[in-house]
């Protein structure tokens, strides 16, 4: 089996087998071809940036019954009893309390990462100073200089 080959078989199962892989490639498809961008720039975006904009769209798009249905999928709840005015408040407040941890908990990590970062440069900073503490030659002192006279010629033509 040639490489085209091997390549084919490969898509083919990954299509066949949906394999979180596969649908975030087809995901970054989606984007690069709704939003005009190179795959390889959409390679860089975060994965939460493009993940919202994905479902975002694919939720504005849905019947009304069949996203009541996604979302009581996503938050486990199985009843049907509730109306569905009942239903959309409360599912409303609990993705406002799960919107809520998360960005607390992406706050929390940027925190931690500029304190990583600030570390880092101070170390990195630290070390420059001792460093040139080191390798910086240090002046002799004037005493020992050698005594410069000069003496200035009268005689120029000017």
């Amino acid at each position: 089996m040639d490489l085209v080959e091997a390549t084919q078989a490969q898509a083919a199962l990954a299509v066949e087998s949906q394999s979180n892989d596969y649908l975030l490639r087809r995901i970054f498809r989606w984007y690069s071809s709704t939003f005009h961008t190179p795959l390889a720039e959409v390679d860089k975006l975060p994965i939460e940036y493009v993940l919202q904009q994905f479902f975002e769209h694919s939720y504005e798009n849905m019947d009304t019954r069949v996203f009541n249905k996604t979302i009581r999928d996503l938050i486990g709840d199985k009843s049907d009893e509730k109306s569905d005015e009942e239903f959309i408040k409360s599912t409303r407040e609990e993705m406002r309390n799960k919107a809520k941890i998360k960005k607390a908990k992406i706050k929390k990590a940027n925190k931690n990462k500029a304190k990583l970062e600030a570390q880092d440069f101070l170390s990195a900073s630290e070390v420059l100073k001792a460093v040139s503490k080191v390798t910086k030659p240090k002046a002799p002192p004037l005493e020992d200089l050698p005594d410069i006279s000069m003496k200035f010629d009268s005689n120029l033509d000017g």
